[in-house]
């Protein structure tokens, strides 16, 4: 049980975390996920295995949250970045366990006027900007793939756009799941049919990648 000095800590240190601006947000964010995604067998492994584990991670959570932000702001919506202080510790002591759970944080879009007198036009820019994320993770994991399908390359090229490419499509397939605050659930209550092509898609270059 906290005491009153405690729990005020413990709300001081959330709000503080809330509060970062968004570029150390950004950092933290692909520290946290990094370590998760790299399982103790790569951490065995040589360096190679992490630095390739974290390029693919910065450039997956960048592009994902960045599209987020930009179509929000594209239909006049304020957005940004934030961590979520409950999503970091889940994603933090899930990492030790086969199946990881990342949450480290989200993009807020800010519609007021939208939100209190056209909500069916809020959600729709909700559900796109949601349907964004993914969509660049996919993206990204496809280009890998046709990169790796038609050059001849090295073994550390190749090996890096294939954790590039299987680290985008997971990310793009845990994302669709519609559970709670991810992006799944909202592009449902957009449009069920672009989530549905999605997700498969996903599925697809999962399985192509070795991740499921």
């Amino acid at each position: 049980m906290f005491r009153r000095g405690e729990m005020g800590f413990m709300e001081s240190l959330t709000k503080s975390i809330k509060g970062m601006n968004e570029p150390l947000s950004f950092l933290i964010a692909i520290i946290v996920i990094s370590f998760s995604l790299t399982n103790a067998f790569t951490l065995r492994g040589p360096s190679v295995y992490v630095l390739a584990y974290v390029v693919a991670v910065s450039i997956g959570v960048i592009v994902h949250e960045l599209t987020h932000k930009f179509v929000g702001i594209r239909y006049g919506c304020p957005s940004r970045f934030y961590l979520d202080p409950l999503g970091l510790l889940v994603t933090i002591v899930t990492s030790i366990l086969p199946l990881h759970f990342i949450a480290v944080g989200y993009t807020a879009i800010v519609c007021p006027r939208l939100s209190l007198f056209s909500p069916s036009k809020y959600d729709k820019v909700v559900g796109i900007s949601a349907t964004a994320g993914p969509i660049s993770n996919l993206i990204i994991s496809s280009l890998s793939y046709l990169i790796l399908a038609t050059v001849p390359l090295s073994y550390i090229i190749t090996f890096f756009l294939y954790v590039i490419g299987g680290v985008n499509s997971w990310l793009a397939l845990f994302n669709l799941i519609p559970f709670g605050p991810l992006d799944g659930l909202k592009t449902i209550k957009w449009n069920f049919f672009v989530w549905l092509i999605l997700f498969i898609i996903s599925l697809l270059f999962s399985y192509l990648f070795g991740i499921i």
